[in-house]
């Protein structure tokens, strides 16, 4: 989990071999615990900008900052934060959006913007190639915590057309090429703290390191028993 893992990663993608999903996503609590609601949205020329993404993150993002193993106190302005997908502060967040964006509803873009769904509070871009048999052996996300159904300066325009988002004059969505968080050859890497209230890393943290501060205790005061003589016998 190093820089050069994912410039190679990177390089290594190639979107036109992939399928690829535009997701959006809100937040509910669900007993104090936060829940993403994902839907997707058809998007034209997908793969185009995917490519863009990846290019800008070669380009730019990944050579302003280092990759680096991520921590609660982790400086974002010079690291970009990594984890194993397989880590106990991540496994069963990715694994929940990855199957909720497969099994996403389809919306039209208008269904978002007049406010038939509920708000949304960021997007995704996930992508997945699979083998002869059906099987998934790739998959890559991009998501980004915001709102993309907003007029601004220096973005790309697109609009409704049936059921798709395509090019055009009228605006809808604004896109920038940047990312907060990315998934791809089995690692996590998040290049923004506003991502990290999705995921609930820091409370993940605080939880995993109270329960092997626990176990740390359990044991010393197990071994501090049987080197303690007992003065009763």
């Amino acid at each position: 989990m190093n820089t050069q893992t994912l410039t190679e990663a990177l390089c290594s993608l190639n979107p036109e071999s992939m399928d690829w999903k535009f997701a959006l996503y809100g937040i509910h609590r669900s007993k104090d615990v936060i829940e993403l609601d994902w839907s997707l949205c058809k998007f034209k020329g997908i793969v185009g900008w995917v490519d863009t993404l990846r290019i800008t993150l070669l380009e730019k993002t990944i050579a302003e900052k280092t990759v680096a193993k991520y921590s609660p106190v982790l400086s974002y302005k010079e690291n970009i934060g990594a984890i194993n997908k397989n880590d106990n502060m991540i496994k069963d967040q990715l694994s929940d959006i990855l199957l909720n964006i497969q099994n996403g509803i389809t919306y039209t873009p208008r269904d978002f913007v007049f406010g038939t769904l509920p708000k949304v509070i960021g997007f995704a871009f996930y992508g997945e190639r699979k083998d002869d048999t059906g099987k998934i052996i790739e998959q890559t996300l991009f998501m980004r915590r915001g709102n993309p159904f907003l007029a601004g300066a220096n973005t790309h325009l697109y609009t409704a057309s049936g059921d798709e988002v395509i090019a055009n004059e009228k605006l809808i969505l604004k896109f920038t090429p940047a990312v907060d968080f990315i998934f791809i050859g089995d690692v996590c890497y998040f290049n923004s703290p506003a991502i990290e209230k999705d995921f609930e890393l820091k409370n993940r943290h605080v939880a995993i390191d109270s329960k092997r501060i626990t176990l740390i205790a359990g044991v010393a005061n197990a071994l501090h028993s049987l080197e303690t003589p007992d003065h009763n016998q």
